[in-house]
C-alpha cells in the first residue's frame, strides 16, 4: 500500500526501497478491565499528538457536544498539552502525558471506546490502530482522506465506526458517534475473528 502511494507521488527511488512485510503477529491481548460500576462511557485516545500531522481538531467538535455520560481521555506524547485548550463540554476530560506501555494497555482494557486519529499523510498508519484491533474493543476511527491507510484495516473490523473529517454535518456525525458509543459499550470482538 505504501509502495503504491509513493509511486503515485513520484517517489520511485524511495518506493523501490520499501520492504513489504506481513500483518503483525497477533499475540493476544491479556489485559482485563479493572473498571467497577462506572456508568460513564470512557473514550480513550492513546498515542502521539502532532499539530499538523495528527491533531484531534475534528474530534474536539464532537467532544464539545457530549454530555456528562462521557469521560474523554487522551494519553501519550504531547497529550498533556491539550490541558491548555479551553474545550467547552459537559463531558469529563482527562489529558495525560506519556505513561509506561503496561499502563497504556490497562487503559485500553478499561476503556469502553478506543479513539483513533488518522494522519494527515497517506503513507503512515498509526501503530495504535493495530493494537486497538488486537484488543477487540470498539473503535471510532477518524480519517482525513479516502486513501487513509487506517481504512484498509478498520473497514474490515465490525466494531468500528469510521468518521470522515470532511463531513460538515457535525450534528449528524455527533448523533452517529453517540449512538455507536452507547450501543457498543461492553462489546468485544471474538479472539478467533481477530486472528482470522
Amino acid at each position: 500500500f505504501i509502495k503504491e502511494a509513493m509511486l503515485q507521488k513520484g517517489y520511485d527511488a524511495f518506493a523501490e526501497r520499501v520492504v513489504e512485510v506481513s500483518f503483525p503477529l497477533i499475540t493476544g491481548f491479556s489485559y482485563e478491565s479493572s473498571k467497577k460500576n462506572d456508568d460513564k462511557i470512557t473514550l480513550l485516545f492513546a498515542g502521539t499528538i502532532y499539530n499538523n500531522y495528527r491533531f484531534p481538531k475534528y474530534y474536539f467538535k464532537i467532544v464539545e457536544r457530549l454530555d456528562s455520560r462521557f469521560k474523554v481521555v487522551f494519553v501519550g506524547e504531547n497529550c498533556d498539552s491539550l490541558n491548555k485548550l479551553d474545550i467547552k463540554t459537559d463531558a469529563e476530560i482527562v489529558a495525560l502525558p506519556r505513561v509506561p506501555y503496561e499502563e497504556i494497555q490497562q487503559m485500553i482494557a478499561d476503556a469502553d471506546i478506543l479513539i483513533n486519529i488518522g494522519n494527515a499523510i497517506p503513507v503512515h498508519i498509526p501503530s495504535k490502530t493495530l493494537e486497538y484491533i488486537n484488543s477487540g474493543k470498539p473503535i471510532v476511527n477518524f480519517y482525513k482522506f479516502d486513501e487513509c491507510p487506517t481504512l484498509h484495516y478498520t473497514k474490515k473490523y465490525p466494531l468500528c465506526l469510521n468518521i470522515d473529517e470532511r463531513n460538515d454535518d457535525i450534528g449528524g456525525v455527533t448523533k452517529e458517534f453517540i449512538d455507536f458509543c452507547v450501543n457498543s459499550k461492553g462489546k468485544k470482538m471474538d479472539r478467533e475473528w481477530i486472528h482470522k
